[in-house]
Formats: structure tokens, sequence, C-alpha cells
């Protein structure tokens, strides 16, 4: 929660600011997925070798992306390494 809130504050400032306003994109993705078992403490944690740390969340807002990719949602599991080709795609450029 308190990660959304700061998200959400950056992003007010980025709109009430005349340069960046109508000009910035915000891709937003964890470093990698989480632990598919709890650790000691009885959470999540890194580091457990499951293929679930290779499955993330990204979410793209702002100028750039192409409109028939706003608001949509891909189903099925999404990996790491998907990310680069998918924000190419979404803006509409060829990822190498």
């Amino acid at each position: 929660r308190r990660n959304d809130s700061e998200i959400g504050k950056l992003w007010d400032m980025v709109q009430a600011d005349p340069e960046l306003s109508g000009k910035t994109t915000f891709v937003m993705v964890p470093e990698f997925g989480r632990d598919r078992d709890l650790n000691k403490q009885g959470g999540l944690d890194h580091g457990d070798g499951s293929e679930d740390l290779r499955k993330v969340a990204m979410i793209m807002a702002g100028a750039g992306v192409r409109d028939n990719a706003k608001g949509k949602v891909l189903s099925g599991d999404i990996e790491v390494v998907d990310v680069v080709p998918t924000v190419c795609h979404l803006f509409g450029i060829e990822a190498h």
C-alpha cells in the first residue's frame, strides 16, 4: 500500500508539471517475482529458486502507450523475460 501511495504521488507530480505531463510514461515492474513457499518468518521472500520468481506483474500508464493497449489485461503467465518485448510492442517499436 505504501508503494502504491508513493507511485500515486509521483504520478500526480508528473501530471502537474507542464514539462512532463502528457510526455511521460510509467512502466512499473518488480525486479522479480515472489517465492512459492513461505519463509521462516511466515512471508514470501526472494530466492527459493521456484518458477514463481520469473512471474511478474507489469503496469503501464501515460504517454506513448498505443490506444489499442490502454486498459488491456494480458491473461496467462508473464515472465520477467517478457517485459522488454512487451513494452516495445505496446510502444509500437521493435525489440532487438
